[in-house]
């Protein structure tokens, strides 16, 4: 778990407001949701596609830890407060917990937060894959978006074309 948090560490002791380049990540606005890539489509937005998206394909590629992968934020249910140091704490191991579990219904709870598969995942088959979850949520938590209720990671691995996922839903916002 130490390995999976220190690089998380080090990512948030260097925040920056200096815009990332397009290969590291960048935000996206669903404003042309025909623009979206398929894969940051997350499964229950909400009806006007309020949400921001990470296309981590870059990240993948450098890393070699997947083909393909992308991270959304659903922004209508996001609350009306910064994400603090208790929940990235808490979403990061919910979603470390989950990424090394194997079956469709199994869940990690973490505090207020729950990650899940999508459905048709049962497992990932790379679980370093999880870095780059981390990432989009470094990238957009020092972006100083607003804490989202649910954030959607999709990935396909290197050698493969099928799309495993995982959800990451926070109870509430007190």
């Amino acid at each position: 778990m130490l390995q999976f948090l220190l690089p998380v560490a080090l990512l948030l002791s260097s925040v920056s407001s200096a815009p990332t380049s397009d290969t590291q990540g960048t935000a996206n606005t669903a404003m042309s949701p025909a623009a979206v890539p398929n894969l940051c489509k997350p499964p229950n937005p909400d009806g006007a596609n309020t949400y921001i998206y990470y296309d981590m394909n870059s990240h993948c590629q450098q890393t070699g830890n997947c083909k393909e992968a992308c991270v959304s934020f659903i922004q209508s249910t996001a609350c009306a407060r910064d994400f603090d140091a208790v929940d990235t704490t808490y979403v990061q191991l919910a979603t470390y917990d989950q990424i090394k579990k194997d079956g469709q219904w199994e869940t990690s709870r973490r505090g207020p937060w729950l990650a899940s598969f999508s459905l048709f995942t049962t497992a990932f088959p790379n679980r370093q894959a999880g870095n780059t979850f981390d990432t989009a949520l470094t990238r957009y938590m020092n972006a100083g978006y607003p804490l989202p209720l649910n954030i959607y990671f999709n990935e396909i691995p290197v050698g493969s074309n099928q799309v495993f996922g995982m959800e990451a839903r926070r109870d509430n916002c007190q």
